[in-house]
């Protein structure tokens, strides 16, 4: 019997005053019916701060993830999510590694 993998190590956060200073990515996953989610990519296409990182499909379920820099604004990332959501999608977005302030509200 092997012995179980160690846990990743924990995701350091990055203060919010730290921030412009940090690397830090952000990212925008989104998932559901592959017609939808075309119209949703054309829409994002428009933006062309976003880059498609991954596009896949299962079992009649579309996958994408997309990601930018973080000085994207708070408005756009709204934005694309509602637009998602009206879509029936699954959107998500994360900033790697996270703000601490963040991640405490």
């Amino acid at each position: 019997m092997q012995a179980a993998l160690p846990p990743p190590p924990p995701m350091q956060c990055v203060r919010a005053q730290d921030a412009a200073k940090a690397d830090i990515k952000a990212y925008m996953v989104a998932d559901g019916d592959p017609v939808q989610l075309e119209e949703w990519l054309k829409e994002v296409r428009q933006k062309p701060r976003w880059k498609l990182d991954a596009d896949a499909q299962s079992n009649g379920v579309r996958f994408v993830r997309l990601s930018t820099d973080s000085s994207v604004s708070y408005g756009e990332i709204v934005g694309l999510i509602f637009s998602g959501q009206t879509r029936r999608l699954s959107v998500n977005f994360q900033l790697v590694p996270p703000i601490c302030e963040a991640e405490e509200e």
